[in-house]
C-alpha cells in the first residue's frame, strides 16, 4: 500500500494567541510562525490565528501578495464564538476552523478546503490550455465554421453572410450579380444502390469542377444536400447562363468508379439576377430555386433562366 504524502501547512499565530499547538494530524505537516513571519517556502495551506482583527488583514495582505496569483487555501482558526468569527473578509478567506472541533474534522476540513481550491487551479489551467489551443489554431477554427467538410466548398451559413454583404454593396453603388442555383440529378439513386460513402465521392467531384470552372471572383457554395450555389460579383444572366452550360457538360461527363462499373449524374441550374429579378437578396435566391424546380420539370439536365412567368410556380421538381 502506497503511503500517502502529507500536506504541508503554515500556521500563523501569535505565541500567546496561537491555539494550535497542540495539534496532531497524521496526514499533515505543520509548520508554526509564531511572529506572523511568512517563510519564502511552499505550502498547501495556511491556516491563521490573530489576536485581532486588525492583525488578520495585515496577514491576509500579506499573504496575497506574497501568492504571485497561484492561490492558496487560507483558514481561519478561531471559536465560533470569537468576534472574528463574525467578520471574515470571505474574499480573502476559504473558511474557517473552530479549535474545539475533533482532530479528524479539522483534518478533513483542512484537507477539503486544499482540495477546492486545487480543483479551481486545475479548472484554471484547462482554460489557459483550450484559449491557447483555440488562438493557435484560429484560422483552422474559421476553416472549420466557413467550409463544408465534404467538399471545401464554402456552406450555407457563409453563403448568408457573403450574399448580404454583396447585396448591400450592389444596392448602393447600383451594380449587378447573378446566381447559379444547382441541384444534382440522380444523386439519391447512387446512394440507395451504392451507399452514401459513393454519393461523397460524388459531391467531391461535383464541387472540384465547380471550383475549376468559376472565376476567381465567384464564389461558390454547398448549400446543402445535393444543391450547389455560385455567386457571380458583377454578373449578369448571359454570363451566369454561359457558365451554367459549362458546368451541365461537365458535371454530365463526370464518373466515379465504383465495383463493377461507374456512377454519374446530371445537374440542373436555375439562374436569377439582381436587380433584373427582384430587389432583395432573399427574392433573388428564391427566383433562382423556382428556375431549378422549372428546369427539373423540363427534364433534368438543363439551364433555366428566371423570368416572371415562373412567379407562380408550385411545381414539385421529380426526385
Amino acid at each position: 500500500m502506497i503511503a500517502k504524502s502529507k500536506h504541508r501547512v503554515l500556521v500563523l499565530g501569535s505565541s500567546d494567541a496561537s491555539v494550535t499547538q497542540h495539534w496532531q494530524l497524521p496526514h499533515i505537516s505543520l509548520c508554526r510562525s509564531t511572529e506572523g513571519n511568512i517563510p519564502n517556502e511552499t505550502f498547501d495551506a495556511i491556516i491563521v490565528s490573530p489576536p485581532d482583527q486588525k492583525t488578520l488583514e495585515h496577514w491576509l495582505q500579506t499573504i496575497s501578495e506574497m501568492a504571485n496569483h497561484d492561490p492558496v487555501p487560507t483558514l481561519l482558526c478561531v471559536n465560533n464564538q470569537d468576534p472574528l468569527a463574525l467578520c471574515l473578509p470571505g474574499r480573502h478567506l476559504d473558511g474557517y476552523i473552530d479549535p474545539s472541533w475533533p482532530m479528524a474534522l479539522i483534518e478533513a476540513y483542512i484537507e477539503s478546503a486544499f482540495h477546492r481550491v486545487l480543483a479551481g487551479k486545475n479548472v484554471v489551467e484547462i482554460q489557459k490550455v483550450l484559449l491557447s489551443e483555440a488562438h493557435g489554431n484560429l484560422d483552422q477554427l474559421h476553416q472549420l465554421a466557413a467550409h463544408d467538410d465534404l467538399t471545401q466548398l464554402y456552406n450555407r451559413r457563409q453563403f448568408e453572410r457573403i450574399i448580404a454583404k454583396e447585396h448591400a454593396r450592389c444596392e448602393r453603388y447600383e451594380r449587378t450579380y447573378a446566381l447559379l442555383f444547382l441541384d444534382l440529378d440522380g444523386l439519391k439513386a447512387v446512394n440507395t444502390q451504392y451507399g452514401h460513402i459513393v454519393g461523397g465521392q460524388v459531391l467531391v467531384a461535383v464541387g472540384n469542377t465547380i471550383a475549376l470552372h468559376t472565376r476567381g471572383s465567384d464564389t461558390a457554395f454547398r448549400f446543402g444536400g445535393d444543391e450547389f450555389v455560385i455567386l457571380m460579383v458583377e454578373g449578369n444572366k448571359k454570363g451566369a447562363t454561359y457558365l451554367a452550360n459549362i458546368l451541365c457538360e461537365a458535371i454530365r461527363l463526370l464518373s466515379i468508379e465504383v465495383p463493377g462499373g461507374q456512377v454519374s449524374v446530371t445537374a440542373s441550374i436555375g439562374i436569377a439576377a439582381y436587380p433584373d429579378d427582384h430587389p432583395d437578396a432573399n427574392g433573388v435566391v428564391h427566383a433562382a430555386d423556382l428556375a431549378v424546380y422549372e428546369a427539373k420539370a423540363r427534364g433534368k439536365n438543363q439551364v433555366v433562366i428566371y423570368d416572371n412567368s415562373l412567379a407562380s410556380t408550385t411545381v414539385d421538381p421529380p426526385p
